[in-house]
């Protein structure tokens, strides 16, 4: 691992649907949303895009996009870039994607089905206890401290940081 640096990435998908933006954000087990993220891995070679196709695979349980979809689709998408509690760097792509209510039953239902058939898979897979699309409003509410949703510090922080960033790609 020393030879490449410490950093974390992640994935923040989005739509716009019926004139609206949503995010598609993960809870945690501390009940807490946010992006799908995480801490560079050996297997990730120091690439940005690796680790961050890596931990969106991981975080919805592949019931998204598998890996190498994830991995090409990410290298036309615009990042963001902040830095950790820890102060490394946080590559934070955002990727448009269709709008369905259908991606939170995948999910579930993956998620229900690695819990109670797979008994062989290693539990720190499962990251995420739930995803949903939050409307831009609810997250900039909740960063407002009119607490809608419990907000995770680095993607509150990212996205605070770099809301103009951010409102310029989502609105495109």
């Amino acid at each position: 691992m020393s030879n490449y640096e410490i950093y974390s990435a992640g994935i923040l998908p989005y739509t716009n649907y019926k004139g609206s933006i949503y995010f598609l954000l993960g809870r945690d087990y501390d009940n807490k949303w946010s992006d799908f993220g995480g801490r560079v891995e050996p297997k990730d070679r120091g690439e940005y895009e690796a680790t961050a196709a890596r931990e969106f695979f991981e975080e919805t349980l592949g019931s998204i996009y598998d890996y190498d979809y994830t991995r090409k689709l990410i290298k036309k998408c615009p990042k963001i870039v902040s830095k950790t509690g820890s102060g490394h760097y946080y590559y934070m792509y955002l990727i448009k994607i269709q709008y369905t209510d259908l991606l939170r039953t995948k999910f579930l239902s993956t998620k229900n089905f690695i819990s109670n058939v797979i008994t062989t898979i290693d539990k720190k897979y499962i990251e995420k206890n739930d995803i949903r699309w939050v409307s831009i409003e609810t997250i900039e509410h909740s960063i407002e401290g009119k607490s809608l949703i419990n907000l995770r510090n680095v993607f509150q922080t990212t996205y605070k940081n770099n809301k103009k960033d951010i409102d310029l790609i989502i609105k495109k």
